[in-house]
């Protein structure tokens, strides 16, 4: 096993971990890029990332896992406008790549808000042949209305809160926990469908394979297993877009049996589309 942890980009600002093959060569397959997911750094949650980065690792794939500016030992970014500090890393972590093992291809892959930076970065750079979002964008749309109420009209329990929440007085007024699920400050921002499409469009045009994977932490927005598919309709996905529901799974992985499964699809994903 080859890993070493490195300092790149401008001031050598950004940190991560690479994982080399045993027999470097000239690499055929793109570098893998693994992005930390919102204040986790580059380990991953219950070390979803190391896993993922030794077993593509195992398979001759150049993998990195790399804190973003401001997050684990990356230094912060400091921006003259209010482009996220995300895609310019992105671009130092490539240029930096390319220069250090001479291939200019590149797979992104993150959990949550890791998934909406490997989107983001995907629409702006061609380098980016493919990504791996982890409860990723997805708009909602009437079949998941539908899904979603139908599922809680016929759960007694969701019918016995409702009627105890109208009934019950409340002799003081109730506060929200720092970490209320619909907390302001949690809240994840996301394109319009308009914007979404657009940059499907531009990233279907351009031949980049996709790997959408959604969890069960996510059915607050996304429910069933065709739901992006069927937004992004009339576009033509045809085999650029897959889409993996695990609607047991939780949106950390944290069960080993869930890391395991989820691994072995992206790998299998990948070995697919780039070998």
């Amino acid at each position: 096993m080859r890993e070493k942890a490195i300092f790149f980009g401008k001031k050598s600002a950004l940190t991560g971990v690479i994982s080399e093959p045993q027999a470097l060569s000239a690499p055929t397959l793109p570098i893998v890029i693994i992005l930390n997911s919102g204040l986790l750094h580059k380990v991953g949650p219950f070390r979803l990332s190391v896993d993922l980065a030794r077993k593509l690792q195992s398979l001759d794939y150049i993998v990195l896992r790399m804190d973003i500016s401001g997050i684990g030992d990356s230094k912060m970014r400091l921006l003259p406008d209010s482009s996220p500090a995300s895609i310019a890393d992105l671009s130092e972590t490539m240029d930096y790549l390319s220069g250090a093992y001479h291939q200019n291809k590149f797979v992104l892959m993150g959990l949550c808000s890791g998934a909406d930076n490997s989107h983001r970065v995907a629409t702006l750079d061609s380098r980016v042949i493919g990504t791996v979002n982890l409860d990723g964008y997805c708009p909602k749309n009437y079949k998941y209305s539908i899904k979603y109420y139908s599922n809680r009209f016929s759960s007694p329990r969701f019918i016995k809160e409702k009627i105890l929440k109208l009934f019950k007085k409340r002799c003081c007024t109730e506060h929200k926990g720092v970490f209320d699920q619909k907390s302001e400050a949690l809240a994840r921002a996301f394109p319009s469908k308009e914007k979404l499409c657009l940059d499907f469009s531009s990233l279907l045009e351009r031949s980049v394979r996709m790997l959408y994977v959604f969890t069960r932490g996510v059915e607050y927005y996304c429910n069933y297993q065709n739901q992006l598919k069927d937004v992004l309709a009339p576009l033509d996905t045809k085999d650029l877009l897959q889409v993996q529901m695990y609607p047991y799974f939780d949106h950390t992985f944290s069960r080993g049996k869930a890391r395991k499964q989820v691994i072995d699809r992206i790998t299998a994903w990948l070995q697919e589309s780039f070998c």
